[in-house]
């Protein structure tokens, strides 16, 4: 019998990715957003985000909130946007920088393939 972890680990190959989950983020390139700076690329299907309070653990997860879109059949629809996380405040005066940007590359239906949606 196949461990579970293998046959998850099977659905997120790339070449099998989309067909089993649809347009996912792959890779997110973050410049700017309260002075974080990285690229994190997503090959499984879960992926844990761990560091010292202030890292940016929060900034990341919010920026990835952002690339998500439910169904539009959901009843409960909710589309968040950047401003919705990052607003300028007396106790946040510049959360990004003016030059800041976010790189999204989702999965496409081609695997070799990412399409890439820049903020």
């Amino acid at each position: 019998m196949a461990d579970v972890s293998e046959k998850l680990a099977s659905k997120f190959v790339k070449a099998r990715r989309y067909a089993n989950f649809g347009a996912c983020v792959n890779k997110v390139c973050v410049r700017g957003f309260r002075g974080i700076k990285c690229d994190m690329e997503f090959e499984y299907p879960v992926t844990a985000i761990t560091g010292l309070n202030g890292a940016g653990k929060s900034t990341i997860g919010q920026l990835l909130l952002c690339a998500h879109k439910n169904l539009s059949t959901a009843e409960d629809y909710k589309r968040f946007y950047v401003k919705d996380f990052f607003p300028v405040s007396v106790a946040d005066p510049k959360p990004f920088e003016d030059n800041s940007s976010v790189e999204y590359r989702y999965q496409t239906n081609t695997p070799s393939e990412d399409q890439a949606l820049t903020r």
